[in-house]
């Protein structure tokens, strides 16, 4: 996500979004499109500025989709389907390279 936003071949995960040509524009977009990628996070736009790296981001949506209470997870996926809750390199590896797969 971060890589097609800010049109860029390589995000460090240690790199502030603001320090790679983000704007505030573009935060919008990237909190519309990690609301639309990981509903029910409870993910504000605050966050996205408390939190400015990849690293940070992927650490804050590992945590919030392993603190799920049961009732609010689907229902398990049908065999072969990807898993439901991402692994924290999963997460890095997505913003990395803008993997926008839904």
């Amino acid at each position: 996500m971060w890589r097609e936003l800010l049109e860029l071949d390589d995000i460090p995960t240690d790199q502030r979004f603001f320090d790679l040509g983000g704007n505030s524009l573009l935060l919008g977009q990237l909190f519309a499109r990690l609301e639309e990628t990981y509903p029910g996070t409870g993910l504000e736009l605050a966050d996205l500025f408390a939190r400015p790296t990849v690293a940070d981001l992927a650490g804050l949506l590992t945590g919030r989709l392993g603190a799920r209470p049961a009732s609010a997870q689907a229902a398990p996926p049908p065999a072969g389907a990807a898993p439901a809750r991402p692994s924290r390199r999963e997460l890095r590896r997505a913003f990395r390279l803008g993997d926008d797969q839904r």
